[in-house]
């Protein structure tokens, strides 16, 4: 392989290998994907830790719901009238 470097007016050196050329364009597109990939991952990240948080509020509201309701139906044993066939 024999590899042709130039520079063009901004002193940017320039690869004349075609095979080369293409492998960084290759490349480049890979590198661009993972980015997209990168920016979807964090959106839906950020979005299921905003909906674990709502879900520990409902969680935490149905949990003292519950609580009340045993407070309010449930007695402890001594409480309890006993039936009238007793």
């Amino acid at each position: 392989m024999v590899i042709t470097k130039m520079r063009d007016q901004n002193c940017k050196t320039i690869v004349s290998d075609p095979q080369l050329v293409q492998r960084i364009e290759t490349l480049e597109i890979a590198i661009s994907h993972h980015e997209q990939m990168h920016v979807e991952m964090e959106k839906t990240l950020a979005d299921q830790y905003t909906q674990i948080q709502m879900l520990e509020k409902k969680l935490g509201l149905l949990k003292d719901y519950i609580q009340s309701l045993n407070e309010q139906v449930i007695k402890r044993p001594e409480e309890e009238i006993p039936p009238p066939h007793y």
